[in-house]
């Protein structure tokens, strides 16, 4: 018991150290005046009117990301007349894409991004014991009895106990976690676990009265069969901890570097199983829990395919690519959950912290 309440108490520490103060706002700000020729601007504020700094900005079309100040506003240069889709995006808040003309005066935009029922991301820590074990509770620091516990691809299932306490005998490797209970949103956590220690981590699932969409359970399942159809020849895949040790902060970077090759940055990787899917270039690797990439593999006949029918303990996979595309079934092509690299050599799948 005291074990599980030092867990919290640490989780809740940083946490709260972490959290920004707000700045109360008596009105909406003015949205920025147009800047001149060439020039788009914006503004971006929180459903309540209240500016929001750091909020990333992107512009696909030039492949171009700044992030706004701290009164909400940015500003990009050097923009030729012609319409444009415009996204803002930060952690906290559902995305937004706008189109956007940018006339011969300039051009504005402006954002007000609805907030995401409040979430706290995963604490993982080295525990001296082997597997994973850990804690789960709700997003105001009680324990959850009863949450289910399921590392995906594999026979590994169990519930948490009446302290939220669990335990996982599992080998050293690299594993997908789904930890969901009846009345929350369930959480994606990705675990490394090394050769000679274990892992302790700490989840908290967010109150919902929604429950797991039709979607959401079927993104899982396709995951899930992915991870134990891949082949380590053609595929890789890195939790959290692996994307932080290797210190490369954009996407692409990481994509073309998991890939062995270099991937186009106008590729598309597929967001939490999709539908939703960003240009690689546009995400950093901060804001991704865990990573998937298939390369195109050749086939006989020299045709190219992806996926393999070749069991492994854990994989992942996705469709990915600058062009997203449904084909006809057809008697020798591969089952819905193989991916698809959409020309582009790889396929790409990030699942987001939450």
């Amino acid at each position: 018991m005291s074990t599980s309440r030092n867990l919290f108490a640490a989780a809740a520490a940083c946490i709260v150290a972490a959290a920004p103060a707000f700045a109360q706002q008596q009105q909406p700000p003015t949205p920025p005046p147009l800047a001149g020729p060439r020039t788009l601007v914006g503004l971006v504020t929180d459903s309540a009117g209240v500016p929001l700094d750091s909020v990333e900005i992107s512009v696909a079309k030039l492949r171009l990301r700044v992030t706004s100040s701290d009164s909400g506003t940015f500003r990009i240069d050097k923009v030729k007349p012609g319409t444009y889709n415009v996204s803002a995006r930060r952690l906290g808040y559902h995305p937004q894409t706008q189109e956007v003309l940018v006339a011969d005066s300039g051009g504005r935009a402006v954002f007000s991004l609805v907030p995401r029922v409040a979430t706290l991301a995963p604490v993982v820590s080295t525990a001296k014991a082997s597997g994973i074990g850990g804690i789960v509770g709700d997003t105001a620091y009680h324990a959850i009895m009863g949450a289910k516990i399921d590392v995906l691809a594999s026979d590994h299932h169990v519930v948490s106990d009446s302290l939220g306490a669990f335990y996982l005998n599992v080998r050293p490797g690299k594993y997908a976690l789904r930890v969901s209970q009846p009345g929350y949103a369930s959480q994606m956590v990705s675990v490394t676990v090394p050769d000679n220690d274990g892992r302790n981590i700490v989840v908290w699932l967010t109150p919902s009265s929604r429950g797991a969409s039709a979607r959401e359970g079927s993104n899982y399942y396709a995951l899930e069969s992915r991870l134990m159809r891949r082949s380590a020849a053609y595929s890789t895949i890195m939790t959290h901890e692996d994307i932080a040790k290797l210190g490369k902060p954009e996407l692409s970077q990481l994509a073309s570097f998991a890939a062995s090759k270099n991937i186009d940055p106008d590729c598309e990787a597929i967001v939490d199983g999709g539908p939703y899917s960003v240009p690689v270039w546009s995400l950093n690797t901060n804001d991704i829990e865990f990573f998937e990439v298939y390369v195109d593999k050749p086939a006989r006949g020299g045709v190219t395919s992806l996926g393999s029918t070749t069991p492994s303990s854990i994989g992942g996979g996705g469709t990915s690519g600058r062009k997203i595309t449904t084909a006809p079934s057809a008697p020798n092509r591969a089952p819905r959950t193989s991916p698809s690299s959409g020309g582009c050599g790889a396929a790409v799948y990030v699942w987001l912290r939450k």
